[in-house]
């Protein structure tokens, strides 16, 4: 309001405003001089408390201050969570710790501050908070649990609702002493033992060390301790460790009622007791006891389980009946620290799980717990599927061929070998062929002791390919492990490989039709081909030499003329690339031999096939005079198998052949003038015969009182044993075992295995 009139002392010409914070003594803004009696004042802080005072002035200045006016601006919500949240370790109890934090700054307050303290346990989503005044930088959070992770974060909070929250800050609360494990199960073992068996505390409340079992004798009960560690004359105390939850409590009296309690300990004590609900008698000693168990018997389930069966103990005239029995078992030649003990059972059988592949265990069975009436079996697992390859990478690519180098599986799970798999990658896309290769475990050779290699061969160059690698089961081929891989591997630009299907035809008139097809290795693109004739008689004049050019990589066909009749000659071919001249078509230094201008024996006819054996016919030769005798030539691999036989009339028994092998037959005529052009090639398998070599490395394995293991590895298709050749003869069908004792020959028993076993196990 303007001045009272008898008070202005003139007209009044302005006001001036000025506005302070209170906290600090300020100036809040610059000073306002305005000539109305209402102002609005703006970018205040939220919460704050301001000092306002107004000065009116005439011409001749400014008249007196009158009293402040205070005010307070409404709140607002913090802009800002305070800083430095943290709890120190000397904070943290068992159920409570204490949060510090750094306060919010004034100008982001806001208003009349609290501090809000969220927090929940890690694994539940259900969150507390506490609240704590504004000038506080500290408090305790109460009704915690102990050894439990908290999230916790910090806020501040006004009247008009809660600021932004500080980082999560996760704390474990201290530990403290455990609650009751649960005793499951107590049974009398023996005459002298009770099996005690239990689960770890529901509520740990810290990280369990072990476990403290201690066994009473029952209120009326007798006997005494032989154990030293003894809570009173009539207990017994024994410890077991963290991850234990099976203890045989021996030392004991027979005949003696007894009860048993158990508690588990953390680094602050020994927590709750649990007490077992039943009294547990320990068995009588009766004259006469049984003296063991009868014929135990192990079957398999699968490769990592085995089923373990008994008869009763032996009867006498005084007994008692086992109550229990107790399997335990281990890989042999473990230490027997590392044998595993089950539960005690009541029945005649058990199933041993998690057990490795293929691998060699003792087993043994226990009736009441007492050593001497025991019962051990050994046991073969079955074999399984290979594990993944410890490593596997590719090495040393070239123009045709990259080098293979892995490492076996950490778990081999029985007798194995390798196959890859492999495909080439065009414009980034895997085509649907795919090529398998089973390697043969005999053709193998290790490196460094731990590294096996293998070099792929015919790939084509400048090309990429990608590997896969796994095991597989030499006994079941379809048992195969983990692929390791793709490995990427890239050849290496080269010559081309030899053009394809060669293809020569005589004609009578001195022209030689040639064919071919794209080399199987191009190695690159294409440029050109080669076509090579070169003169190849004997005798006669001096040999010729003609070479045409190609180009292109279309080209398959080229007509050479004027040759001389009756005449033999040399054809090659060979195709060119970026890198040069290729392999000759018919190899480095073998090529096509053909005779110009005569007629060849027509239509070369095969029968009669044995192992060693064929039957060859033919047609004579037309317009061929002073016929003679025919020269028939067999072939291996595009070798002479041996030297033409010669015959007079149009058939032959060729004798003397390798069994089971592909072989090729043409005819030559011999006449007057000398021998026609060979006829067309004939192809032919001869059939399977006996094996010539034996299955190696025959081996007995381990055994026990009725039963043999027995391996081996199949036979090569061909090599030499004790320097004999030997010969597969055909596609292995199977194996026969024959086995009789030493001192006997009456009873040869005889066993038909199938070609993939590779051991077998004889339990009679």
């Amino acid at each position: 309001e303007p001045p009272l009139l008898e008070h202005r002392n003139g007209d009044i010409v302005n006001y001036t405003v000025q506005i302070y914070s209170v906290d600090p003594a300020v100036l809040a803004q610059p000073e306002l001089t305005v000539n109305s009696t209402t102002v609005s004042l703006t970018n205040l802080g939220s919460g704050r408390q301001y000092r306002v005072t107004v000065i009116a002035a005439t011409s001749l200045g400014k008249g007196p201050k009158p009293a402040e006016t205070f005010v307070r601006t409404a709140d607002g919500t913090p802009s800002l969570p305070p800083s430095s949240v943290h709890v120190n370790q000397t904070d943290v109890h068992k159920d409570n710790l204490t949060v510090r934090w750094d306060p919010i700054s004034l100008e982001s307050q806001n208003g009349r501050l609290n501090y809000v303290v969220y927090y929940r346990a890690k694994n539940d989503f259900a969150e507390k908070s506490v609240t704590a005044p504004g000038d506080a930088s500290s408090i305790t959070i109460n009704g915690l649990k102990p050894f439990t992770d908290y999230i916790i974060t910090v806020a501040g909070e006004t009247s008009r609702g809660v600021g932004p929250r500080s980082e999560e800050k996760t704390i474990r609360t201290d530990q403290d002493v455990p609650g009751a494990p649960t005793i499951t199960r107590v049974d009398s073992i023996g005459t002298t033992a009770l099996g005690v068996s239990w689960t770890s505390p529901a509520d740990p409340r810290g990280k369990i060390l072990g476990y403290r079992i201690v066994v009473n004798v029952a209120s009326g009960g007798q006997g005494r301790s032989r154990r030293a560690a003894a809570v009173n004359s009539s207990s017994m105390v024994v410890l077991a460790d963290e991850d234990d939850t099976f203890k045989t409590i021996g030392g004991l009296e027979s005949d003696t009622e007894y009860s048993v309690e158990m508690d588990a300990e953390t680094s602050k004590g020994w927590g709750e007791r649990a007490k077992h609900a039943s009294i547990v008698r320990t068995q009588m000693i009766v004259f006469g006891a049984p003296e063991g168990l009868e014929a135990t018997k192990v079957t398999e389930i699968s490769s990592t389980e085995l089923r373990v069966s008994w008869n009763n103990v032996t009867a006498d005239n005084v007994t008692t009946t086992p109550r229990f029995y107790i399997v335990s078992y281990g890989q042999e030649g473990s230490p027997t620290s590392d044998f595993k003990t089950l539960p005690p059972v009541r029945g005649l059988t058990q199933v041993l799980t998690d057990l490795t592949p293929y691998t060699y265990y003792r087993i043994s069975v226990s009736s009441n717990g007492d050593a001497s009436k025991t019962s051990t079996v050994y046991a073969w697992t079955p074999e399984g599927i290979p594990g993944e390859l410890a490593s596997f990478e590719i090495l040393e690519p070239d123009d045709a061929s990259v080098l293979l180098q892995w490492q076996p599986p950490a778990m081999p799970n029985g007798h194995i070998s390798y196959m890859y798999k492999y495909w080439s990658l065009v414009t980034g896309r895997t085509p649907k062929a795919t090529t398998t290769v089973t390697l043969r475990p005999d053709k193998l050779r290790s490196v460094g002791g731990n590294h096996f290699r293998w070099r792929v061969s015919d790939l084509v160059g400048l090309t990429e390919y990608n590997f896969v690698m796994q095991a597989y089961n030499l006994r079941f081929s379809n048992w195969t492990g983990p692929e390791s891989g793709p490995e990427l591997a890239k050849t290496l630009p080269g010559r081309p490989g030899p053009p394809s299907a060669l293809r020569v035809s005589a004609e009578r008139d001195g022209t030689l039709a040639i064919f071919w097809g794209l080399p199987r290795r191009p190695n690159g693109e294409i440029l050109s081909y080669d076509v090579t004739t070169e003169w190849a008689n004997e005798t006669g004049s001096p040999s010729t030499l003609t070479t045409i050019h190609k180009k292109g990589r279309s080209a398959r066909f080229q007509l050479v003329a004027g040759l001389e009749k009756r005449s033999r000659y040399r054809v090659a071919v060979r195709a060119i690339n970026k890198q040069g001249y290729g392999i000759p078509s018919e190899g480095e230094n073998r090529t096509r031999i053909v005779v110009v201008g005569d007629r060849a024996p027509r239509n070369v006819r095969l029968r009669s096939f044995t192992h060693e054996s064929v039957v060859v016919s033919w047609d004579e030769p037309k317009s061929i005079s002073k016929l003679l005798s025919y020269n028939v030539s067999v072939y291996k691999n595009g070798l002479l198998l041996f030297p033409p036989e010669t015959v007079r009339l149009g058939n032959v028994t060729v004798r003397g052949l390798p069994s089971f092998t592909l072989l090729s037959v043409n005819v030559v005529a011999v006449h007057g003038d000398g021998t026609t052009a060979e006829s067309e090639q004939r192809y032919f398998q001869t059939n399977s015969s006996a094996p010539t070599c034996t299955p190696r490395n025959f081996a007995v394995g381990p055994t026990n009182s009725s039963s043999l293991h027995l391996s081996w590895v199949s036979p090569p298709s061909s090599g030499t044993q004790n320097s004999v050749t030997c010969l597969l003869n055909g596609v292995l069908c199977g194996f026969t075992l024959r086995y009789w004792m030493k001192d006997s020959t009456a009873h040869v028993k005889v066993e038909e295995l199938s070609p993939e076993e590779h051991h077998v196990r004889s339990e009679e």
